[in-house]
């Protein structure tokens, strides 16, 4: 690989093919649509070669999934999981987050490595 490989724009249009789901980049102050999503890249690293070619990239990717009930934050993590899958993502990590508006929170780590 002789570039590093830019993950935002395969993830973001990858997940807006969730039908029905609004994908941020951002979290806005107040979500009032659901569901949706929220992702962030967590970690890029980049190991290098002695030549300074890059050897690999290690790329995780956080999403936070909000909707009305947990039925719905659990099916869209599955929806999820399979879709980045197609991109070489594998699920590493989730995890219920009590939210305070008492919507149903779901955060997942994914990572990719090549």
């Amino acid at each position: 690989m002789s570039t590093k490989y830019k993950p935002k724009a395969d993830v973001y249009n990858k997940l807006k093919e969730l039908t029905g789901v609004i994908v941020y980049q951002l979290r806005p102050e107040v979500l009032e649509d659901f569901p949706c999503v929220v992702f962030s890249i967590g970690n890029d690293n980049i190991m290098y070669f002695l030549s300074h070619d890059i050897a690999y990239q290690d790329i995780d990717l956080d999403i936070d999934i909000f909707a009305e009930t947990s039925v719905e934050t659990s099916g869209l993590l599955s929806d999820i999981e399979y879709k980045l899958r197609d991109l070489g993502y594998r699920l590493i990590q989730s995890r219920d987050v009590p939210d305070p508006d008492l919507i149903s929170h779901v955060n997942a780590r994914f990572n990719l490595s090549y």
